[in-house]
């Protein structure tokens, strides 16, 4: 079963400055009451640990396009059962910039 969350914002500020807000791991829990802490070097390839209350992640970065894209995959336990993508999109617009993100999991049925 796959199920996925999109949504987007526009933000009145140019993607650099949300990309920098957006890779500032140290101050995440000052604007996302869900991420407790992450730690780890936002370059595709490497892993993440991401603390969120009660549980921690070991994503891997897919992709990290400075000011356009960054996207990590983790597992929840075993490989293959319970996968999930975070997707994070900058688009320069006439309102500064779209916030495009998305969510993916996949579960084996």
């Amino acid at each position: 079963m796959k199920k996925h969350i999109k949504t987007q914002i526009d933000i009145d500020a140019s993607p650099s400055r949300i990309w920098n807000i957006l890779m500032d791991f140290k101050d995440y829990s000052s604007w996302n009451p869900l991420i407790l802490r992450i730690t780890g070097n936002p370059k595709v390839g490497e892993q993440l640990a991401i603390h969120i209350q009660g549980m921690k992640f070991k994503p891997i970065v897919l992709k990290a396009d400075a000011g356009k894209h960054f996207k990590w995959k983790g597992k929840l336990f075993t490989k293959g059962i319970f996968d999930g993508e975070h997707s994070f999109q900058l688009v320069k617009n006439e309102n500064g910039t779209k916030l495009l993100f998305i969510a993916k999991t996949s579960q084996e049925s």
